[in-house]
């Protein structure tokens, strides 16, 4: 069972964040820009918590096509992290680029979530 959802907060918007369910308890979110910003912070939120109503209780957050990642961001996916923990869910970070990762290794973060380092890798530690 596939789906794909665009969410988006405003029509006009060119900011995408797309989820995709794998199966009935699995699916990647994917945001495609280059910066993460105020809005992705808002869609990625919308799009996650709208996956764990659904009780999907393992998503993947795909990173790769994120240049750049501030402490909003951050926080938002820690928000997100424990969300899914409160649910008995699991998220997972699947995809990311150099930058990144050296955020989340800085941060102490790639200690908190599961990285992997892809997409696709993600989904297969689900297995």
């Amino acid at each position: 069972m596939k789906q794909s959802k665009k969410v988006q907060i405003a029509s006009e918007s060119k900011v995408k964040v797309t989820s995709r369910k794998v199966s009935d308890t699995l699916a990647v979110v994917e945001i495609q820009d280059k910066l993460m910003t105020e809005e992705h912070i808002e869609m990625l939120q919308a799009a996650v918590r709208e996956l764990l109503d659904e009780n999907v209780d393992k998503i993947v957050v795909d990173l790769s096509k994120i240049k750049r990642i501030n402490s909003s961001g951050l926080g938002s996916l820690i928000s997100l992290y424990t969300a899914a923990h409160n649910k008995n869910g699991v998220l997972k970070i699947g995809g990311y680029n150099e930058f990144v990762k050296n955020v989340l290794n800085i941060t102490k973060l790639a200690e908190v979530f599961e990285i992997h380092a892809s997409q696709e890798d993600a989904i297969k530690s689900f297995s």
